[in-house]
C-alpha cells in the first residue's frame, strides 16, 4: 500500500519495471543469494527477491481514494495497521498512528447474538 500523487496505471508500471529488471538480471548461485539482502526501491521487488514468488499484476486495485493529502496520508495508516503483518509495506505510512488507536482499528470478532442478550441481562 502507499500514497500515490500519480495515476494507478503508472505507478503499476513502475513496480512492473523494477521487478522485471531483477528478474531478467542473469543471476549465478552466489549473486543471487547476496542479492536477496540488496534494499530495492520497492517492498514488492524486496519481496520477489526474497521469496521468489510470482505478482499476480492483473488482480492489482486501488483500495482507497481520498482527494485530501492528509486525510489521505491517515487512511493509508490506518489500512497498513489493519492489514498488519498480510502487507508489503517497509513503514507505516506517511503518518505515524499512535498505538492508542490499535483497539479502533483492528478488526474485532462478531460475539454470538445469544451471548449478546446473557451479557445484557445479566
Amino acid at each position: 500500500m502507499s500514497v500515490i500523487d500519480s495515476p494507478f496505471g503508472v505507478r503499476l508500471k513502475e513496480h512492473q519495471k523494477e521487478v522485471e529488471k531483477f528478474e531478467t538480471k542473469p543471476y549465478t548461485r552466489a549473486s543471487r543469494k547476496s542479492s536477496i539482502t540488496d534494499i530495492h526501491k520497492s517492498a514488492i521487488t524486496d519481496h520477489v527477491a526474497s521469496t521468489n514468488h510470482t505478482i499476480n499484476w492483473e488482480d492489482s486495485k486501488v483500495i482507497d481514494r481520498e482527494a485530501d493529502k492528509t486525510t489521505r496520508w491517515l487512511k493509508e495508516a490506518i489500512w497498513i495497521r489493519r492489514k498488519g503483518k498480510d502487507t508489503l509495506n517497509k513503514d507505516e505510512g506517511a503518518y505515524s498512528l499512535n498505538n492508542i488507536f490499535d483497539q479502533l482499528i483492528t478488526p474485532f470478532t462478531v460475539v454470538p447474538v445469544a451471548y449478546k442478550r446473557k451479557q445484557l441481562l445479566v
